[in-house]
């Protein structure tokens, strides 16, 4: 049994969602033909690069989770999205500290999604 579909990469240095768009629409048409659902659970947003657009993908393709999210604190209307659609944003503050996208843990915009 398939649950989900959970797509991992290390954004600043991997291909991006988009490259893999025609892959997934595919997948999710395919199950929408047999009266199923292709729930995603996307990590993305785990970088400093403001050019990035691996959010805005992952909500518009319906992911039912945000794997990190680290950098969706410097984008409040995709957060007001996320709040909508009652995506999951899971955290992992020590793997943003050891991978150097924040340096201070008191920092961490986790405050800012439980605010």
């Amino acid at each position: 049994m398939v649950v989900g579909f959970d797509m991992v990469n290390e954004e600043d240095f991997t291909p991006s969602l988009d490259e893999f768009m025609p892959q997934i629409v595919d997948a999710m048409y395919k199950a929408k033909g047999m009266g199923r659902e292709f729930p995603l659970y996307l990590h993305c947003g785990e970088t400093n690069d403001k050019s990035h657009t691996q959010l805005h993908d992952a909500i518009l393709l319906g992911t039912k989770r945000i794997g990190h999210g680290f950098h969706l604190a410097f984008h409040p209307e995709l957060m007001k999205l996320v709040k909508e659609k009652d995506i999951c944003i899971e955290c992992c503050p020590v793997s943003n500290f050891v991978l150097g996208y924040t340096l201070d843990l008191r920092c961490h915009p986790t405050r800012s999604f439980l605010h």
